[in-house]
């Protein structure tokens, strides 16, 4: 998964499937519990290990992977029986935003923000620890923002703010829009943009 391969396609479709059994799997029990936990492995993984971000190809087609492990990522967490690994997760996710190196235009970021928004709902997620994890991820993209040489472009900052962004407009939750919220206009207004 480290080098740029027609095999992505592969991948990513299967996390697309993935997505689509246990998603059925919540509803109606057919898997053990090995089976549903090897699922959840996958699905805790695979987003973070995949560094292959082709959205759509015009010669092979959609390659989509961040967004089909998004969706594997969201169905584990539905499931009845998926717990958050909270520091392993923000880690990765960290890790994950930080490596952005390229403009991802193809709804990545809203299908991120649907994780960012499914794990604000774990029951062992306090929204303190929401919070602080998300405050770190910022903070050490304004670092590395600050510290990218005109004209070299930053992506990995204006994905974590897209991502922020797409939660902002999917959530149900009021506390968790206002802090997108405080994120987005504090982009904006470190960047001097007006209005």
């Amino acid at each position: 998964m480290n080098e740029k391969s027609d095999k992505v396609y592969l991948r990513s479709f299967t996390a697309l499937l993935i997505s689509i059994i246990l998603k059925d799997d919540a509803r109606t029990r057919f898997f053990n519990n090995e089976q549903v936990a090897y699922f959840f492995k996958l699905a805790n993984t695979y987003i973070f290990a995949e560094k292959d971000f082709r959205g759509y190809d015009s010669t092979n087609g959609w390659g989509h992977a961040l967004a089909h492990a998004s969706d594997l990522l969201v169905s584990a967490m539905r499931h009845p029986d998926y717990e958050l690994q909270v520091a392993e997760f923000f880690g990765n996710l960290e890790e994950l935003i930080l490596h952005i190196q390229q403009p991802l235009f193809d709804n990545e970021a809203k299908r991120l923000g649907r994780v960012l928004n499914q794990a604000f709902k774990m029951p062992n997620l306090t929204g303190n620890d929401f919070i602080y994890y998300c405050d770190r991820i910022d903070r050490i993209c304004w670092q590395k923002h600050q510290q990218v040489k005109d004209p070299q472009p930053d992506y990995c900052l204006d994905f974590w703010i897209e991502t922020l962004n797409a939660v902002f407009f999917i959530s149900d939750v009021h506390d968790l829009k206002e802090y997108c919220d405080m994120k987005v206009q504090n982009y904006y207004t470190n960047l001097g943009y007006q209005g």
